[in-house]
């Protein structure tokens, strides 16, 4: 921040570095965007740190929505969580279940594990002794694989949902059949229209170029690429000369620029910016089926 150049900054992933990283911008004045970090209200008591993402629970909330418009079985539910992981527990604990319960949800018992837990079996006989519809997850990607397949070995044909902590782009995959009918959010669909695959095509060759593991695209890719579009915009809105004479001045309209930035055309959808420094962006709600995500439906960004 203190480098004459640096005019904004692509933030960190996780809460704890953008709680160090949200009052270091607001020292230097200068912007710092996350594209995830989506704790309820993280950013909200500093002017210059903003989240190109949504919180969870807004996320979660249009997933139960959508469960109860499609008539899809969703009566009874239950949580599996793991308890060693302050975003697995906030989910287990606090998100899924008021928002399961909210909707109508009878949640009727909550399960907990160690994230790196190579052996289910005990947590998914405590839900096969009490099926539900519904099991909300409160994990990594790798734990809900570990959880589903034990489900389906144990007998146990619940749906499974989450949030966007599970969010991977090959989870289906990984998953394998046993994971058909999950249900999650996110804020890109590599499949939504021309742009979204022309980015998805691009960031597949260029993955399988420099052999990476993975070669999907993700919500956390389309988050950061659109970053770099806001900036762009903002810093044109802004007339930004880059003069370092003028550096704390610009850096600050590039913030303003922000704050008023509406509908813009970003690859995850029409995105602004809310009172809480959050984006105020489209969710789709996606579906695990035959190996890959399916569109289950589309809450636009809210107003």
């Amino acid at each position: 921040a203190e480098d004459d150049k640096v005019l904004a900054i692509i933030g960190p992933f996780s809460s704890g570095p953008v709680q160090v990283a949200a009052p270091a911008g607001d020292r230097a004045g200068i912007v710092t965007m996350a594209m995830a970090s989506s704790a309820p209200k993280l950013v909200v008591p500093f002017k210059y740190a903003m989240r190109n993402t949504s919180d969870e629970a807004y996320m979660f909330e249009r997933v139960m929505l959508t469960l109860k418009s499609k008539g899809l079985p969703s009566a009874t539910g239950a949580v599996a969580f793991g308890n060693d992981d302050t975003i697995s527990r906030t989910m287990g604990e606090k998100v899924l279940p008021a928002l399961m319960k909210k909707v109508g949800v009878d949640v009727k018992l909550s399960v907990d594990f160690k994230i790196g837990a190579f052996d289910l079996s005990a947590q998914v006989a405590q839900l096969k002794a009490s099926p539900t519809d519904l099991i909300g997850v409160g994990a990594p990607p790798e734990a809900a694989i570990k959880l589903v397949q034990e489900m389906r070995r144990q007998g146990h044909n619940g749906r499974l949902i989450a949030g966007s902590t599970i969010n991977d782009p090959d989870l289906p995959v990984r998953m394998g059949k046993e994971g058909d009918g999950t249900v999650i959010p996110s804020t890109f669909f590599a499949d939504l229209n021309d742009g979204t695959k022309k980015f998805a095509a691009e960031f597949t060759r260029r993955a399988k170029a420099a052999n990476l593991d993975r070669t999907q695209a993700g919500q956390f890719d389309a988050a950061t690429y659109d970053i770099v579009l806001y900036y762009a915009w903002a810093m044109k809105e802004a007339k930004v000369t880059g003069d370092p004479k003028r550096l704390a001045e610009e850096r600050t309209a590039i913030r303003q620029a922000l704050g008023r930035m509406k509908d813009f055309p970003a690859l995850e959808g029409a995105v602004s910016f809310g009172a809480d420094n959050d984006a105020l962006k489209p969710v789709y709600v996606i579906e695990a089926r035959a190996g890959k995500w399916t569109l289950l439906d589309t809450h636009a960004a809210p107003k």
